[in-house]
């Protein structure tokens, strides 16, 4: 996606170009899905380490040619990005050293829904909320953050899917 065309705009793609560009073209929900995660991620980030604010189509748009990075981004190899001289209401804030995968620790309810997941139980929002007593916001919450680092997938219908651990088949 770091792309850009001659007008300096990043090239948009279409949800299912991006699913054959990783190699799952019949997976379109799940690359909308990530889209959408990585895009709360975003939001997060930008708010809690230089406390700015954004919404859903500031970092990443969507709608008409398809996904692109707003033209304030700049795109660079590795785990930086940083905001570029378009975004001047942004001023010159960069977010930079993005947590890897090892670098990020579970909480407590997060360790136990991958060992309940490697033994080969089925999880669902409605079993974290019973084991640990949390709302269901909180349940919701620890699987989107397990999901957003690629360490578990949701199949199914949202009514009667449920979790499993990335990367393994059924």
């Amino acid at each position: 996606m770091k792309q850009k065309r001659s007008n300096g705009k990043y090239v948009a793609y279409s949800g299912h170009e991006l699913a054959a560009e990783v190699g799952c073209p019949a997976e379109v929900n799940r690359i909308a899905g990530a889209i959408r995660d990585f895009r709360r991620d975003t939001m997060h980030v930008l708010l809690d380490e230089l406390k700015l604010q954004s919404n859903t189509q500031d970092v990443i748009q969507s709608g008409g040619p398809g996904y692109r990075f707003n033209e304030w981004i700049v795109a660079m190899k590795g785990d930086k990005l940083s905001a570029g001289a378009a975004g001047a209401d942004r001023g010159s804030a960069s977010v930079t050293d993005v947590a890897s995968e090892e670098t990020v620790a579970e909480n407590q309810r997060q360790e136990w829904i991958l060992k309940e997941l490697e033994g080969g139980t089925e999880v669902r929002i409605g079993a974290v909320v019973s084991h640990f007593k949390c709302s269901t916001a909180t349940a919701k919450r620890d699987l989107a953050a397990l999901r957003s680092r690629g360490l578990i997938v949701f199949e199914g219908t949202a009514r009667t899917g449920c979790y499993r651990l990335a990367g393994v088949g059924r």
